[in-house]
């Protein structure tokens, strides 16, 4: 699944950024608006977290335009703006989830779960596709419903793909 992160803070955004991979997510990182429109108008995300503090204007304007446009992408804020009027404004933006710097990332990968499966209509974190099923919470794998096998990150994120993407011919690069 591909994500698209916002973010200026280079360090912060490359930790993350290696965090969520080695959860099984791809990232797009955008340090400005400008990027993000640009990506945005090229690829496709299953959800976006959004800094709002950036440095050629704020998050919040790109979220309503979003919005505004039909754009129905889960958006997770990750800011250091952490008043209760901030998340409310946030929230009323159009945000489906408001988290507050500093943060604790099993809390955010938590959080893009939860988001994720409200997306599917899907509250298991199993996904099942012909005789296989695959735990994503677990990172393993159960043939046949017989015993669960754990996956390597590579392993993890490359089944995930295919079974979100059944009966497609994939090349390298597409799931790169």
């Amino acid at each position: 699944m591909k994500l698209l992160l916002l973010e200026d803070d280079d360090l912060l955004a490359e930790s993350l950024a290696e965090s969520l991979k080695d959860n099984g997510y791809r990232i797009d990182l955008a340090p400005s608006l400008k990027v993000a429109r640009s990506l945005m108008a090229t690829e496709h995300y299953e959800l976006a977290i959004l800094d709002l503090g950036l440095p050629d204007g704020s998050g919040l304007d790109l979220l309503k335009q979003w919005r505004k446009d039909g754009g129905d992408l889960p958006v997770l804020i990750l800011t250091a703006r952490d008043t209760w009027e901030d998340k409310v404004v946030g929230l009323e933006k159009g945000a489906d989830d408001y988290l507050t710097k500093p943060f604790h990332e099993p809390e955010l990968i938590a959080r893009i779960k939860a988001l994720l499966r409200r997306k599917s209509g899907s509250m298991s974190q199993e996904l099942t596709l012909s005789n296989i099923t695959l735990d994503e919470a677990n990172r393993s794998v159960s043939v046949n419903a017989g015993a669960w096998h754990s996956l390597t990150g590579t392993e993890f994120i490359l089944l995930r793909y295919f079974m979100h993407h059944p009966d497609r011919v994939l090349s390298k690069k597409t799931t790169a």
